[in-house]
C-alpha cells in the first residue's frame, strides 16, 4: 500500500495472504467491501465490512486444521502450552491502522480467547474487532460502524 501511495495511487486494496490493506476507497464507492467468511460454512460469508485506509485481518481454525487420534485441531499454536488453541474461538477479525497490526492482533486475540482477546482489542488504540465462537459474537463497541451487512 505504501509503495502504491509513493507512486501516486490513492485507491487500492492489497491482499497479503488474506490480510488486507485498504488505501482510500474502491473507485466510485464510499469504501472497499470486504466479506467475512463464516467459520461454520467456509466459502460463505456471515457479513461484510466497509473499509477505508485500514488493515483487516482474520484468524481462525476453520480452514487449516488437522485431525489426530479422532480429535480436530486448528493450526494456531498457543505459545504458552505448545498445543493447538482450544479455547472456543472460531474466528477473530481485526481492523487496525496497518495490515501488520491487524494480523498480529487477530492471531493474539485468537490465542487469548473470547474474553481476554476482546479486552486486548478494546484496549488497543484505533482498533476494532470481532471474535466468533460456535455460539456467540463478541465485538468492540465501534465494530458495528464498519459492518455494511450481517
Amino acid at each position: 500500500a505504501e509503495l502504491g501511495r509513493r507512486h501516486g495511487l490513492s485507491q487500492l486494496l492489497v491482499d497479503f495472504g488474506h490480510d488486507l490493506r485498504a488505501l482510500g476507497a474502491a473507485p466510485g464507492k464510499p469504501a472497499w467491501h470486504v466479506g467475512l467468511e463464516d467459520p461454520a460454512q467456509p466459502g460463505k460469508t456471515w457479513g461484510s465490512l466497509g473499509v477505508t485506509d485500514r488493515g483487516v485481518a482474520s484468524s481462525g481454525d476453520y480452514l487449516r486444521h488437522f485431525t489426530l487420534n479422532g480429535r480436530r485441531y486448528g493450526h494456531i499454536i498457543d505459545p504458552r502450552t505448545g498445543e493447538p488453541v482450544q479455547d472456543g474461538c472460531r474466528q477473530v477479525t481485526v481492523l487496525a491502522p496497518t495490515c501488520l497490526q491487524a494480523g498480529i492482533l487477530s492471531t493474539t486475540a485468537f490465542v487469548l480467547g473470547p474474553v481476554e482477546g476482546l479486552r486486548l482489542i478494546q484496549e488497543t488504540f484505533n482498533v476494532d474487532g470481532c471474535l466468533l465462537t460456535a455460539t456467540t459474537r463478541h465485538q468492540t463497541r465501534n465494530f458495528f460502524h464498519h459492518v455494511v451487512s450481517a
